[in-house]
This record gives structure tokens, C-alpha cells and sequence, in this order.
């Protein structure tokens, strides 16, 4: 089963269904063929089904096909709304876009540069360990894939921010063009709480070894001029496309190779 960049699958250690496997059980986002991907990519945003999550169990759910619904009402709906990706709560991923070709309609005025993963909630907004185990490993993959570097938002106190960030206003036509990261449906836009996607999923990435920055702060910036200076390009703190070709991920997660590639996607 796999995971589909630039038109090519890939094969992944959990278990993923492209449109190229199955689709019937994972159809593509509506819009895939409407709104080719004219820019880099720069930011994930995660998303909970429901924006109630609140607790979190062990393990896994038993089998589940909410994710598979989830990528039907998508395809049906006449709402305006898609995304990339669906984690269901069994571990499973629905893969619905090609983050890389195609975007998708999920974060206001970042969709033209951002790719979104819903991850659905059981009854009572429960997310699930294993669940957010088989998120990093996806996170892994698409941060390889399309550069977009491992870091997450804080706050002043070190816990995950829940705040809406200053530079990522969904009023502003440009704001967000400078966020380079994985961040919150709840960092984008003033129409969802807290818990879209709660600090769940940050504490497990931040867990995971995912950099954790003071985006209001500018930390982000900082160490970006950084490497830049380092590396003899222009020191504009936006990790962009040359800034991510000379440096690579800024985490090198276990099993990676030197520039931040997994392991199992390199077989």
C-alpha cells in the first residue's frame, strides 16, 4: 500500500491506501485535477475530525473504516472542503492527493501552500497512541518528500501554542507564506477551538524529536539565518526551496539517513 508523490507511489511500514491501491475505499479529493500546485510547499496543518479532542487512550482502536467515510463525504460533498490525508483510528491512512502536484481546501488563505491531515476522532474525542504513532511516521514521509521542515509551535511557557499565530492571519492573503512547519488548524484560523487538533499530536511529535520553536518569537527565523549564513545563500529565514536544498531537515529522525530521508523510504 502506499503513499503517492510527484505521480509515483511509495510503499510505507503501516498500512495506507492511495486511490492507486483502492479507489473505492480511497477516492481522490475532488479538486485534484482543478488546482495544481503552483508553489513549494510550506506547511502541514492537522486537523481532528470533529475539534473536540480530548482524550487520549493506548494502543489502537479495533478496525475501523471512519476514514474511508470520511474520504467519500469529500468526494461528495458539495461543500468546498478536502485535504490530503486521513489517520483513522485503527492506524489506518487514506491518502487522497498528491501533496506535490495538487492542493487541496482545508486552511483558508494557506491552502495554495500547505497539505492537510484530518485525524479522526472516536466517540467522546478520543485520539489514540498508536494512532498519533502512525501521524510521525506520515509526518516523516511528507517533510521528506516535499521539505517542509520538522518544527512545531510553542508557546512562551514550551507547551504547545494554541493560539492563532500573528504571521498566519487566514484574513491575510499572504500571511503564512513565511511559516515553514507543522502547525494546528487552530494556529490558521479564528473559526476553530483549541482542539482542533489539541495538543495531542504535538506532544507526541515534539516527543518524537520534531523541533520545537516560538513562532511569534521569530525562533524560526533565527535558526534558519543560521544555516543559511552557514551555507553562503541569502539569510531571509524562510527555509525555502535552495535554503532546504543545501541544508536538508532540520531533524534527522532515528534510522534517517544524514539529510533527513526515512529509512523505509529509501527500500
Amino acid at each position: 500500500m502506499s503513499l503517492v508523490f510527484g505521480g509515483k507511489p511509495y510503499a510505507t511500514d503501516f498500512e495506507s491506501v492511495s486511490w492507486l491501491d483502492d479507489p473505492k475505499r480511497a477516492p481522490r479529493a475532488p479538486d485534484s485535477d482543478t488546482d495544481p500546485r503552483k508553489t513549494w510547499v510550506r506547511s502541514i496543518v492537522l486537523h481532528t475530525t470533529s475539534g473536540t479532542a480530548r482524550v487520549l487512550k493506548p494502543g489502537l482502536s479495533g478496525a475501523s473504516t471512519r476514514a474511508e467515510a470520511y474520504a467519500r463525504y469529500m468526494r461528495d460533498t458539495k461543500r468546498w472542503v478536502s485535504w490530503d490525508y486521513t489517520v483513522d483510528t485503527d492506524g489506518t491512512v487514506i491518502v487522497s492527493n498528491d501533496p506535490l502536484t495538487h492542493y487541496t481546501w482545508h486552511a483558508t488563505a494557506w491552502n495554495r501552500y500547505s497539505v492537510g491531515i484530518e485525524l479522526v476522532e472516536a466517540s467522546g474525542g478520543v485520539l489514540y497512541e498508536g494512532q498519533l504513532a502512525v501521524l510521525v511516521k506520515l509526518l516523516d514521509a511528507i517533510t521528506w518528500h516535499t521539505g517542509v521542515q520538522r518544527c512545531v509551535p510553542i508557546g512562551p511557557a514550551g507547551t504547545p501554542d494554541r493560539r492563532i499565530l500573528t504571521r498566519a492571519d487566514d484574513k491575510g492573503a499572504l500571511r503564512g507564506v513565511d511559516l515553514v512547519g507543522v502547525f494546528g488548524h487552530r494556529n490558521n484560523t479564528r473559526n476553530r477551538g483549541y482542539r482542533d487538533p489539541s495538543d495531542m499530536p504535538f506532544d507526541a511529535l515534539m516527543k518524537a524529536g520534531y523541533l520545537a520553536l516560538d513562532y511569534e518569537a521569530e525562533e524560526d527565523k533565527t535558526l534558519v539565518r543560521v544555516k543559511q549564513a552557514a551555507h553562503g545563500l541569502e539569510q531571509d529565514g524562510v527555509c525555502g526551496p535552495e535554503t532546504r536544498r543545501r541544508v536538508g531537515q532540520t531533524v534527522v529522525r532515528p534510522g534517517d539517513d544524514a539529510r533527513g530521508q526515512p529509512a523505509w523510504q529509501r527500500a
